[in-house]
């Protein structure tokens, strides 16, 4: 699901791969640094919460306040507005990821007909690039290849004619 997120004052791009009442799976190209505060919104919602955990691109954030994943999803209604900032977290509140697969409303999500047409369209996309970026790398190398034996044929060429 496409969001945006503020964080430190920028507003940013990001997709949220998982959710649940109590927190958000989300990735982006820049993710925010952990213990940050961030603002989230997306199909009219806006939540904060803490980002507790960045394993490259992808990140999980703790919600301050806990949300109706069905309405999210649905856009059935806005959320409450978000809190002022509080104070900030210590560092030993503990990085582990938020786990939404065991919220009751995620399994209405994946079953949603656009969802999994939506998931079946990154992952072809996904693999035709994999794939490109193979086929790529095996064509430079047959190329490099070429180009030496078309070296050596002209060099072998020169040394023939004197």
């Amino acid at each position: 699901m496409r969001a945006r997120f503020r964080d430190s004052g920028l507003e940013r791009d990001a997709t949220i791969i998982d959710l649940s009442a109590q927190g958000l799976l989300l990735t982006a190209p820049r993710p925010p640094q952990p213990n940050h505060e961030v603002t989230i919104y997306t199909n009219g919602y806006s939540v904060t919460g803490h980002v507790r955990w960045v394993e490259e691109r992808r990140f999980g954030i703790s919600l301050d306040a806990p949300i109706n994943v069905d309405d999210v999803i649905e856009a059935k209604a806005l959320a409450p507005k978000p809190r002022e900032a509080g104070p900030a977290l210590p560092e030993s509140f503990g990085a582990k990821p938020v786990r939404a697969s065991a919220s009751l409303g995620l399994s209405a999500y994946v079953r949603s007909k656009w969802v999994r047409y939506g998931m079946a369209a990154a992952l072809g996309i996904g693999g035709a690039i994999y794939i490109g970026g193979e086929v790529g790398e095996v064509l430079g190398g047959m190329s490099q290849q070429m180009d030496a034996v078309q070296a050596v044929s002209g060099a072998e060429g020169e040394a023939l004619k004197n």
